[in-house]
């Protein structure tokens, strides 16, 4: 019975599907859901840096990313079909940056990251309002512009090009300026069905 038991908990995570075609949703969170060990401010700029060369480096293309006090939201696209590559050295890269400034030597995030693929425009949508909506919805700020550690700030002009963003390109530019549906609230249920189906490596409602 042991030995079946311990075959059972050794069992492999599912592989993740490396894909070039659409773009991902992924998040990672620290461990023990604990704040950064560092003042958002600093942390952004690590942040973007890292997401600059990021984008050169391994080739990825940033739609959306929002900095919260313990996790991130990202929806990016990767041309080369290297978001394992991308991910391991930017959270790691970003891990060794807080524990320099804070000297610190434990580890910053806990399990690994999810990512989960967007194939429909429509759920593309969907992920955008949900990723510039985080802090809304945690009460941090009551709307999606007022926020400081979002990448929207760039979209909207607010702030200087820090790290390149891309405009999914299947639909039109003007729905990502509409801070008015970016700013709507969820209808019953929808954000816990959105974070549910987040959980599947192909986003579907």
């Amino acid at each position: 019975g042991v030995r079946n038991l311990n075959k059972f908990s050794a069992m492999p995570r599912a592989k993740r599907i490396s894909q070039s075609e659409f773009p991902y949703h992924v998040t990672s969170r620290t461990v023990n859901k604990e704040s950064f060990h560092l003042d958002l401010d600093r942390l952004w700029s690590f942040v973007s840096m890292r997401l600059h060369f990021c984008s050169f480096a391994f080739g990825i293309e940033i739609h959306a990313f929002v900095l919260m006090k313990n996790h991130y939201h990202l929806i990016v696209r990767t041309p080369e079909a290297n978001l394992s590559e991308f991910m391991c050295y930017f959270n790691r890269e970003l891990s060794k940056e807080i524990n320099r400034s804070t000297n610190r030597i434990n580890q910053t995030f806990g399990n690994r990251y999810y990512a989960s693929i967007v194939k429909d425009p429509r759920y593309y949508l969907t992920l955008y309002r949900y990723v510039y909506r985080n802090p809304v919805e945690a009460n941090v700020c009551r709307s999606v512009e007022e926020y400081k550690f979002s990448s929207l700030q760039q979209v909207l002009g607010n702030k200087k090009m820090e790290f390149p963003i891309f405009d999914f390109p299947i639909v039109d530019g003007q729905w990502f300026k509409n801070l008015d549906w970016l700013n709507s609230c969820y209808k019953k249920d929808e954000r816990e069905q959105i974070r549910q189906s987040l959980k599947r490596q192909i986003f579907e409602l």
